[in-house]
Formats: structure tokens, C-alpha cells, sequence
């Protein structure tokens, strides 16, 4: 059963938070509103799956073999990437210990052992830890939740959170109490979609950065440093990128693509119906000819529209800042 929630940031104060929907979205036969705060902008899902609710909706496709990608290569640009900001900001010191929370299938947490970190991982996914024990030590990796960790105050020298806390049920107590993990000069890097981006605001409800009802809350540069704020870090980083920078297994227009793919979809013009965005599954008979040489024209048709599309897209937001992810890096106050 679904429940209803308040604004996280305004702490349900309903004489000035009153809230707007925004879009309405069905996943599996049930119904859900993204709405948004009219005091402090905070978009979430409302109603939302309970706590005990919540796992169905995250199939065992969601989640990617690690082997399947070389992640030993020391060029793995996105992993590298990620590094780069715990390292830039870590200062001239050397590696310390780090705690990766939302490990997906552990590729971070193994690429940051293999720079010489002392590093470990917290994923409330059994699937998760299982995909992330074929790369990386077992006793590493931790079973839980963000929201209580089994570590005690300022463990940690790093943590980091990618594309994670936009799937917490309460993200300003995660930030709160990921912020007792880390050391007094300790840092915590986390990135979001950006729910301001210019593909959000161009997809509107089929952008797939929504991923409802998988993403919980939908942050915006300002609504981000808000929250950050208020769980008292000091914020000493925070620029939008394109997402493909740090997230495995994308290119440049993943997200755009998706994002078509969801409308297109939605309007029975794709040619094949089948995602894990929105769980929409092939209708079709697979042995009929015709239908397979129509599938493969519309898919050349497609691929050959969307990709100029998607990189004028990118060109503008990189320009005006409105890239489709955010990177924040803060410290404690």
C-alpha cells in the first residue's frame, strides 16, 4: 500500500508548504504523483511504495554483472572520473578510508581499492552485495541502509553517494547521518539527477531521470544545497554535469535516449516495447515477419533522428549549465 509523505525540507509544515502535482505516473498497475513544494521547490513522489513495498519495484535487471565490464583497466574514464573528485577535494594527503553507500555491483568500491584506498561498501540490496562480491573482498561490503549504518561516528575519510540519495525515504536524515560517518576533515561526494535540467524540462514526464517511483525525491541545484545545508555540511563543490562522466555503461545521450525511447513508447511508435524504466513489455509476435522488418526500419528511422537531436541538446546544456546530473562535494560544518 502507498503512503503519503511531506515535504522533507520544510518539515510538513503545511501552512507554507502546499503542495502542486506536477505529473502523474503509473508503474505496474498503480498510480503515482511527483509534486512539489511551493515554499522551497522540493519535488517528490507522493504517494510513495512503503518501506516494505519498496523492493519490487527494483528487478533483478536493474542491476549490472560488473564482469560484464573490465573494471581492472586503469583507463575506465567514469570510475576515474569519480575518483577525481574525492581526490581533488581530499587534498594533498594520502588515500584514506572510504565508504561507498548504493554500491550498485561494486565497480566503485573495486576501482578505489585498486588506487589504494581503504575502501568499502553499504548497499540495502542483496543483489547487490552478491554481483559485488565476484570483484570485490566480502568482508568489504555490508548489508543496510543508509539511514542506519552499522559503523560508528567518523569512521570514514570519504564517503560517497552516486545517483543514491534521490532513492532514500528520507534523504535530509541520510545527510545527516552520513555526516557522522566522516572524520572532522572527512568530505562526502554525491551526485542526482537534475530534476532543473534542460532535458527535464524539455522530456517533462518521460524524462528518464524521473524513474518513478525508483527516485523518490527530484533535486535541483537549489533544492540540493538546501537540504545540504540543513544536515549542516559546508558545500565547497557543486557544478551539473552529463551524467555519462560518472555513470557506467552510458554514452553522452543516455539519458535523452531513454527519454525518447519513454515517449515513443508511450505513443506505440517504438519498435520494441520493452523497459526497465517503465516496465512496458513486448506485446508483439516475435516470429512475425512483417512485424520484425517494420521493428528494424523504425529502429534505423529512430537512431538516425535522435542522435543529432541529443547532441544539440547537450551542446545547449552544457552552456547554460543545465546538464542532466549534479555533483555536489561538501564537508561538515
Amino acid at each position: 500500500m502507498s503512503e503519503n509523505v511531506r515535504c522533507n525540507l520544510c518539515n510538513g509544515n503545511n501552512l507554507v508548504c502546499k503542495l502542486i502535482v506536477r505529473d502523474e505516473f503509473w508503474m505496474i498497475g498503480e498510480k503515482f504523483n511527483i509534486v512539489q513544494c511551493w515554499n522551497c521547490n522540493l519535488a517528490f513522489v507522493n504517494p510513495r511504495p512503503s518501506d516494505d513495498e519498496i523492493g519490487k519495484y527494483y528487478p533483478d535487471e536493474y542491476y549490472v554483472n560488473a564482469e560484464e565490464w573490465n573494471i581492472e583497466r586503469d583507463d575506465v574514464k567514469e570510475l576515474q572520473r569519480r575518483l577525481e573528485y574525492v581526490v581533488k577535494h581530499y587534498g594533498p594527503k594520502p588515500p584514506g578510508k572510504l565508504l561507498d553507500i548504493g554500491i550498485f555491483n561494486g565497480a566503485f568500491v573495486s576501482f578505489t581499492l585498486n588506487s589504494g584506498w581503504d575502501a568499502y561498501g553499504l548497499d540495502p540490496s542483496l543483489k547487490a552485495i552478491s554481483l559485488a562480491r565476484q570483484i570485490v573482498p566480502n568482508e568489504r561490503l555490508f548489508h543496510g541502509y543508509a539511514e542506519s549504518p552499522p559503523f560508528p561516528p567518523s569512521t570514514f575519510d570519504a564517503v560517497s553517494m552516486w545517483e543514491v540519495l534521490e532513492h532514500t525515504l528520507d534523504p535530509l536524515h541520510v545527510l545527516k547521518t552520513v555526516r557522522n560517518l566522516i572524520s572532522s576533515h572527512g568530505l562526502i561526494v554525491i551526485s542526482v539527477p537534475n530534476f532543473a535540467s534542460l532535458e527535464s524540462r524539455l522530456f517533462g514526464k518521460y524524462w528518464n531521470g524521473l524513474d518513478v517511483p525508483r527516485h523518490l525525491y527530484h533535486f535541483t541545484p537549489a533544492t540540493l544545497d538546501r537540504m545540504l545545508k540543513k544536515a549542516k555540511l559546508n558545500i565547497v563543490y557543486m557544478k551539473t554535469i552529463n551524467a555519462s562522466q560518472i555513470l557506467e555503461f552510458a554514452d553522452p545521450i543516455t539519458y535523452g535516449r531513454e527519454s525518447i525511447r519513454n515517449l515513443l513508447i508511450n505513443l506505440e511508435l517504438y519498435p520494441e516495447r520493452r523497459s526497465i524504466s517503465n516496465q512496458v513489455h513486448e506485446e508483439y509476435n516475435l516470429n512475425d515477419d512483417s512485424h520484425l522488418n517494420r521493428r528494424k526500419w523504425k529502429r534505423t528511422l529512430f537512431r538516425a533522428m535522435e542522435t543529432p537531436l541529443l547532441w544539440i541538446i547537450n551542446s545547449i546544456s552544457a552552456v547554460s549549465a543545465s546538464d542532466n546530473t549534479i555533483i555536489a562535494v561538501a564537508r561538515k560544518n
